[in-house]
């Protein structure tokens, strides 16, 4: 019995090892606080994207990806169809008016590069 409970425990701990060293972000789902789901697109927050990527997207797709950027962090949205949107997805919980300060770096360079491509179509 020991013997299994060791087995496991080292097993639990090599996955948990190999999620740090590859970098994943574990925040979308083991730290509630940070981020309250995932959403559709959670590489938003761990990688820039670029614009070529988002040209095969349609406007209202851009417009709920650059959103979702901000649901994570609680954002109340004033428009109705994000309002309407996000209010249909599973843990998101609007708390804040403004979540721009709690945005990382490459999440700021993703709004701008999505908006960006947005505005042209």
């Amino acid at each position: 019995m020991k013997l299994l409970v060791l087995s496991l425990f080292l097993l639990t701990a090599s996955h948990a090892t190999k999620a740090i060293e590859t970098n994943t972000p574990l925040c979308f789902w083991q730290n509630a606080t940070q981020h309250d789901f995932p959403g559709k697109y959670p590489y938003t927050a761990t990688r820039v994207l670029k614009a070529a990527e988002l040209q095969r997207m349609s406007k209202d797709e851009l417009r709920i990806m650059r959103n979702e950027i901000y649901a994570r962090y609680g954002m109340i949205f004033k428009t109705p169809l994000m309002k309407s949107y996000f209010s249909n997805v599973d843990g998101y919980n609007p708390r804040f008016e403004d979540v721009s300060k709690k945005l990382n770096k490459i999440e700021n360079q993703n709004v701008s590069i999505i908006k960006g491509v947005e505005d042209k179509k």
